[in-house]
């Protein structure tokens, strides 16, 4: 009783390391011991699990925080549930401003300001606020000071949904700068074909022109 006693006390401190008394016996004692013994397993596995998820929370939080994309997740009625610092930098919003339980809408009106056809970004709100809800939803968001903004949002099972913004200015310029070298390459093709047309062009004229003054040349000396 002792032994057993000794063991309870060491798993309310947290010992979870110390093998389980087993005692070969019927009476009560017996019992105490191997009921015991099943809530120390208990115990530990619930420990273990515990411990689990603790890391698992700890490395979603830190991919959460660390990660170079915005994040945001809004529940079933609008209202911002989490977001990391990237997100309000993003969208160009103090992150003071930002708070939890405050609706989509109100997000959107500090947001406002920033974008350019911001009426028409107005009017695209509603509708799209809804669809996200529903499904994987992909759209832009281009600001006053020349950014790009992507939304990639995507509906949580249980209602709501959570979004990914990603800032899409440089790859733009990049895209609009080898088009840009594409055409020019175009163009130059295009131009060089038509100089080496042109030069055969001019080719032939300046042999024709040799042959007429020769046959010309020709005909004056000849007749004399």
């Amino acid at each position: 009783l002792l032994s057993v006693t000794d063991e309870m006390l060491n798993l309310a401190q947290g010992n979870t390391q110390q093998a389980p008394v087993k005692l070969e016996r019927k009476d009560e004692i017996g019992k105490l011991a191997t009921a015991f013994s099943a809530f120390q397993r208990n115990a530990i596995e619930k420990e273990r699990a515990t411990q689990d998820l603790f890391q698992q929370n700890v490395l979603l939080e830190t991919i959460f925080h660390e990660t170079q994309d915005g994040l945001s997740a809004f529940d079933a009625d609008n209202r911002l549930l989490a977001w990391n610092s990237k997100y309000a930098f993003l969208l160009g919003i103090d992150e003071n401003q930002l708070a939890f339980g405050m609706t989509i809408e109100d997000v959107q009106e500090k947001l406002s300001l920033r974008l350019q056809s911001s009426a028409e970004h107005a009017q695209q709100n509603e509708t799209y606020t809804s669809l996200r809800h529903l499904q994987p939803l992909l759209f832009e968001r281009q600001f006053k000071d020349g950014r790009i903004i992507e939304y990639r949002s995507q509906p949580i099972p249980s209602g709501g949904f959570i979004t990914l913004y990603r800032d899409l200015t440089e790859k733009r310029q990049i895209d609009l700068a080898l088009k840009q070298a594409q055409k020019m390459e175009t163009l130059g093709q295009l131009t060089g074909g038509i100089a080496h047309d042109f030069n055969n062009l001019l080719s032939a004229l300046s042999g024709n022109l040799e042959l007429l003054d020769v046959i010309y040349l020709n005909e004056i000396y000849g007749n004399k």
